[in-house]
């Protein structure tokens, strides 16, 4: 799997918002999360939506936060996804209070978040959904991921499983005292203000990409997501040749990270020619 089409597919999970013409009973947002071993790139994978103004990219996070500050932020539209660099520490407090986060993360991705527990159920408020997207360790992943099953939170992620092909990829950069320079091809997607992107995906589309999530925990609300997420592709790549075929190019290379049992390996183009700066001190 090349870094670039993991790139732009989360790009494109950020934008299936602006998809038009989606029936009310497939508004639901989803998430994706990514899980990796640690050192293998995912909050660099992650902080690709930083780019975005209507993305917020947080390390950690607790209910009050949502309740007092991000709820009314997210039901007018100020963010359409959250995103979360190391999605373990959610975990990294007693076990009631993590139970309450992912369940309102997991009510956010869904029917919406609303009242949170310790506020009045009689007063108004907004119902929250968006787009909630993570990146986790392999082993907080394990750990947990019974009780996610168990609990419904697992069917509304698309889990995508992946590691470095190249092992010393970071070391190589550290020894050289070079970053690495990540290539982005032509830029990821973006949205004129005000814009929509039209709904293109086909019935057969649908049945192929249900046939390439078939090892996940869930179903449909991966299913829906990946199918706004083509509609986006193609919208991406609607001035080429071949839209669809450019779109299921990226598609399928990504899918490869879906197997539950085995995972992608990561390609990483690296840009060439990279500037020195030296630092005097």
């Amino acid at each position: 799997m090349q870094l670039l089409n993991l790139y732009r597919f989360i790009a494109a999970a950020h934008l299936t918002y602006a998809v038009d013409a989606v029936p009310d009973a497939f508004s639901q947002c989803g998430g994706v999360m990514l899980v990796a071993p640690p050192e293998q790139m995912k909050t660099t994978v992650v902080k690709c939506l930083s780019g975005y103004g209507d993305c917020l990219v947080l390390s950690d996070l607790n209910v009050r936060q949502l309740a007092k500050y991000l709820r009314d932020e997210i039901s007018r539209g100020t963010y359409h996804t959250l995103a979360l660099t190391a999605f373990e520490k959610l975990y990294k407090r007693d076990a009631d209070t993590a139970a309450n986060i992912e369940a309102s993360l997991s009510a956010m991705m869904e029917e919406g978040f609303g009242h949170a527990s310790f506020e009045d159920s009689r007063a108004f408020v907004r119902t929250a959904k968006c787009l909630v997207v993570g990146a986790l360790v392999e082993s907080a992943y394990r750990q947990s991921y019974s009780s996610w099953v168990e609990s419904g939170f697992a069917r509304r992620f698309l889990w995508v499983h992946f590691r470095l092909k190249d092992q010393m990829l970071l070391t190589r950069a550290i020894v050289n005292w070079e970053p690495i320079q990540i290539s982005n091809g032509n830029g990821l997607p973006s949205l004129p203000f005000g814009n929509s992107i039209p709904w293109t995906t086909t019935k057969e589309e649908l049945i192929d990409i249900w046939g390439l999530i078939k090892d996940q925990p869930g179903h449909s609300t991966p299913h829906i997501l990946c199918a706004k997420v083509m509609s986006v592709l193609k919208w991406y790549f609607r001035h080429s040749e071949s839209p669809a075929n450019e779109a299921w190019a990226v598609f399928r290379d990504v899918s490869k990270s879906f197997r539950m049992r085995e995972g992608a390996l990561v390609e990483v183009e690296v840009m060439e020619d990279k500037p020195v700066v030296s630092r005097k001190r």
